[in-house]
């Protein structure tokens, strides 16, 4: 692959996913991963594309296994146990296309990715959607141990992208599956009225969950 500004190592996720906006700690086993890792330790920036893999089982994916859509991460700190593990903690830099993605001679994936363009920003549905989502939030999360002052910071942030960005990834055990095609949305209107219904499913059980008890 040509060398560039654009060319980034890549980690193929399975249990988790990473948005932009967010800050993420996970664990590293695979050699893929740590490969790809020890490539950007030395670079100024430390900057690596993350990417859910499209089938969790395969322990050494293909490039082409791998979801078009991904995170640009800085590393903002390794800790290597005694199990030859990495702890790593990342931080979401912004969303990206995988425009290409092969192996690199040192044996990890390496990704060549373009820009993502999120469409549809300015929706006069957007603040309504907003509203929904706030509305929600604030009853699912009454009573349960989340910080109010977090959960108001949060609601508080003018940014709708970013603010969606970190309600997908901060508050609920959402599969990877499905976080992914929220990540992948390019519509925002779209993307809020994903996590809309996502929260109103949530609510149901909950509502089923209590009348059982």
């Amino acid at each position: 692959m040509k060398t560039g500004k654009n060319i980034f190592p890549l980690i193929p996720l399975r249990d988790i996913f990473v948005f932009p906006n967010t800050n993420t700690t996970f664990k590293v086993g695979r050699d893929i991963s740590k490969k790809a890792i020890d490539a950007v330790m030395d670079s100024e920036n430390r900057e690596l594309v993350v990417v859910l893999q499209k089938e969790r089982m395969n322990e050494i994916p293909d490039p082409e296994n791998i979801y078009r859509a991904g995170t640009i991460c800085s590393i903002i700190q390794i800790v290597e146990s005694s199990e030859d593990i990495y702890h790593v903690f990342l931080e979401g830099k912004k969303r990206v296309r995988i425009k290409n993605a092969e192996w690199h001679k040192n044996g990890y994936i390496e990704a060549e990715t373009g820009h993502f363009k999120t469409t549809n920003k300015k929706s006069i549905e957007i603040p309504k959607l907003r509203k929904i989502l706030d509305s929600s939030l604030n009853d699912y999360f009454y009573g349960k141990q989340v910080p109010a002052d977090i959960l108001q910071n949060i609601l508080s942030i003018k940014d709708d992208e970013k603010f969606l960005d970190l309600v997908t990834a901060g508050f609920f055990e959402m599969q990877s599956e499905e976080a992914q095609k929220i990540l992948e949305t390019a519509d925002l209107e779209e993307r809020f009225r994903k996590m809309v219904s996502f929260i109103k499913l949530q609510m149901e059980l909950k509502d089923l969950e209590d009348t059982i008890e």
